[in-house]
């Protein structure tokens, strides 16, 4: 629920998505306050009323990517009117058409929060976790 006083004047899942690029880019440790406020045009005082402390942002942001990746990635997995293998390569493929269409080499923020945090981190490894067994899932 929003806090009395001032509307905000921002959209929270538009600014929730440039932090999430920000901590997949960079990761959490290299991310610091000063780049999420360069942006996302906010002050620390706004970012900290809508989205908590750095570690918060983090986790929101990785919710984030979770819903809107990692669940694009199973509706590809369980699109029922596409072939089982045809499915399968989409999903497979994505990563690389990012990269040769796109020049996206940040890879999977799953994979890189494994990695940067989940062994640091019990809540990010919870996160972790369940996108992974919503793609496996999804697989099977």
């Amino acid at each position: 629920m929003q806090q009395p006083g001032r509307p905000r004047a921002f959209d929270p899942d538009e600014t929730l998505s440039k932090i999430m690029h920000l901590f997949w880019e960079h990761g959490y440790e290299a991310t610091g306050l000063s780049d999420i406020t360069k942006a996302t045009g906010l002050g620390k005082a706004s970012l900290y009323a809508a989205f908590g402390n750095k570690q918060s942002m983090y986790l929101k942001a990785l919710a984030h990517y979770d819903a809107r990746v990692v669940e694009g990635a199973v509706r590809i997995l369980r699109a029922p009117d596409t072939a089982p293998l045809a499915r399968i390569d989409a999903f497979l493929s994505a990563p690389l058409t990012a990269l040769g269409d796109h020049a996206d080499s940040r890879g999977c923020f799953l994979c890189n929060a494994s990695a940067d945090r989940a062994a640091l981190d019990a809540q990010t490894a919870t996160l972790v976790r369940t996108g992974y067994d919503k793609m496996r899932r999804a697989i099977v």
